[in-house]
């Protein structure tokens, strides 16, 4: 997933590969696809977007000097319950999905209509890219913003069917990254709006558990579950991954989410709310991610939206 993204002209691209590009009139954003490996999202000959269609893994630059960081995941991502395997506590994970991608200009924006499944959830919807340096914060321009809406059928069995863990039976917004140490990251602190988190104080934790409840030699201690960012109490509707140079990558993007619907006050109505939660795997491979950061809750949400904004960080976070 990690394989360094090249940048390309339009034109050349579609020559020498022998990719279909799509236009519409004389708008500026162009679409390249990569076979069935990637969708590649052009502005006036400049890439500013990649979609993987196998795994619905979304990332966006802020400009042609931004180098390619954290990615977000666009289908959901679910633990189910139906597992034997105790490895995983009698819980399954869901995650990354293919999607089929379809392009098409609304005005200034471009739009991606994605159509995909992530183990029993049928899943639809759109990411609509602005114009690099619009609707978003920089002052100078260096961002870009995205708005996604998802759909989402299931079962009816399957709200009985989730995992129970806080925070992380559904998320519908996931952010994959990597910090592998002081000079290998794509991102290094993480906040939700209300705290922050530094990778570097927080101990790696196994590769793929749910979060496990505190063993009988933690319970007590206040010893923190290793790879554990933040907490199923960590009531949040904001992500930050923050970017930066790091001598494994320079101009690394800062990569924030802002949940828009439903409400706090519609999900409270169900008896939910979005936790913010994390969880950083034991790695040393700055080709792996190893960084996952989410908004979860406790049942599935069959309609949401949420924005997506990448920038250049510019400062001490």
């Amino acid at each position: 997933m990690r394989k360094p993204f090249r940048l390309f002209l339009l034109c050349c691209a579609a020559c020498l590969s022998g990719c279909a590009t799509a236009h519409a009139g004389d708008s500026p954003w162009g679409v390249v696809r990569k076979g069935n490996d990637e969708v590649q999202v052009f502005y006036r000959g400049a890439q500013y977007a990649a979609l993987h269609p196998f795994s619905s893994y979304f990332r966006m630059v802020y400009g042609p000097s931004s180098g390619w960081g954290t990615s977000v995941v666009l289908l959901p991502i679910y633990w189910s319950a139906d597992s034997p395997d105790a490895e995983y506590k009698d819980a399954a994970l869901h995650q990354g999905g293919q999607v089929s991608v379809q392009e098409k200009v609304s005005g200034p924006d471009l739009v991606l209509q994605v159509q995909g499944s992530v183990g029993e959830l049928s899943c639809r919807g759109s990411v609509r890219i602005h114009p690099p340096g619009k609707d978003c914060s920089d002052p100078a321009g260096e961002c870009i913003r995205a708005d996604v809406s998802m759909s989402v059928q299931a079962p009816r069995r399957m709200q009985s069917a989730l995992h129970d863990e806080p925070g992380e039976a559904f998320k519908p917004v996931f952010l994959s990254s990597m910090y592998v140490g002081k000079t290998q990251w794509d991102s290094r602190i993480v906040s939700n709006g209300v705290q922050k988190q530094d990778f570097s104080s927080v101990p790696a934790g196994p590769r793929g558990q749910v979060r496990r409840k505190p063993s009988a030699d933690e319970g007590g201690t206040g010893k923190p579950t290793p790879g554990l960012i933040f907490s199923p109490d960590s009531s949040a509707r904001k992500l930050i991954l923050y970017g930066g140079d790091s001598a494994w990558k320079p101009n690394a993007p800062t990569v924030e989410i802002d949940f828009l619907e439903p409400s706090a006050q519609a999900l409270k109505a169900r008896g939910m709310k979005l936790a913010s939660m994390g969880w950083r795997t034991d790695s040393a491979d700055p080709n792996d991610d190893n960084i996952g950061c989410w908004l979860g809750t406790n049942a599935i949400i069959e309609r949401y939206r949420y924005s997506v904004e990448v920038r250049r960080q510019t400062q001490e976070p």
